[in-house]
């Protein structure tokens, strides 16, 4: 039987503190179809409105963190893959799972399911102290106009994992 690990690392972290230069990320959109066994006339076909060089650093980033938690916590293979994304962070759901079917090939996540989870967006207007739903990045107050500062559902975390 498996056992479960809270992570809960934000993905969108890592890339910046790493950047896009860290050796372990494709260099382009091609590499991940090549990988994926897609060739250039399937590539159209590719998730939503085509998938983004963001989705491969972020799945690349994921595959990362779990290398990482597996030299911490010592497990032979990944189950399940739960990622909480924000539906205000600009990351497709589709282009997620397809780039990461590509970069996990290989590693210890190669074969694993991905969950996602997706988050919505919320907010705090400063000068009324309420609480409020987002639907867009930038809104303003109903109450008072003021700006809506964004307090969840623009970032990817890497929250569960499923191991043997």
């Amino acid at each position: 039987m498996g056992r479960r690990m809270t992570v809960a690392t934000e993905v969108a972290h890592i890339i910046h503190q790493f950047g896009c230069d860290r050796s372990h990320l494709l260099d382009s959109a091609e590499s991940v179809q090549h990988r994926a066994g897609r060739n250039s006339d399937e590539a159209v076909a590719a998730p939503a409105a085509g998938f983004k060089m963001h989705e491969i650093s972020l799945m690349e980033s994921v595959v990362g963190l779990i290398e990482d938690e597996r030299c911490r916590q010592d497990f032979s293979r990944v189950r399940t893959i739960r990622l909480r994304v924000g539906m205000l962070g600009h990351a497709e759901p589709d282009a997620l799972r397809f780039c990461f079917r590509a970069v996990a090939e290989g590693t210890i996540a190669e074969g694993a399911q991905l969950e996602i989870h997706m988050v919505p967006g919320a907010g705090r207007c400063d000068q009324c102290d309420v609480a409020v739903p987002l639907d867009e990045r930038f809104a303003s107050c109903a109450i008072c106009g003021s700006p809506i500062r964004l307090t969840a559902g623009d970032d990817v975390k890497l929250a569960e994992l499923e191991v043997d």
